[in-house]
């Protein structure tokens, strides 16, 4: 078996047991998007409580172990400004869409933001026909 045969041959694998991991899961997908939906719910209670605290949130059936918040590291971008200089801060800087669509006007991302198709690719999974396409 040449290199690219092997390589096609693992896709194949690869894309059947995709197919049957999602026909097997299909019927509780919309159970999976209640799961996100609770435990946002659950954590938004919490929002504002002690972040240091662990809570036990529970109903008849069950119990939540809501842990304290974990850590995330902040940059100080005014003190990072002043530091690195504006030319290299424009240069490492993530400005999100959401974030320029709060605090721009309509001509400011008319002019900054455009679209590339740079995304990530679809996959949907069907039934493959009698003779697979490559």
């Amino acid at each position: 078996m040449t290199k690219k045969e092997a390589q096609q041959a693992a896709l194949a694998k690869m894309v059947d047991e995709l197919g049957d991991l999602e026909q097997e899961l299909e019927p509780y997908k919309p159970k999976f998007a209640r799961i996100d939906q609770l435990r946002a719910a659950i954590r938004g209670v919490y929002a504002r409580a002690d972040p240091g605290r662990s809570y036990q949130p529970a109903g008849e059936r069950w119990m939540v172990l809501l842990g304290k918040q974990g850590n995330l590291s902040l940059v100080d971008k005014p003190q990072l400004l002043k530091l690195v200089g504006a030319a290299k801060f424009a240069d490492i800087a993530t400005i999100s869409l959401k974030a320029l669509e709060e605090k721009c006007t309509p001509d400011v991302l008319g002019a900054v933001v455009s679209l590339e198709q740079i995304g990530p690719r679809m996959i949907t999974i069907v039934p493959a026909p009698a003779a697979a396409e490559e």
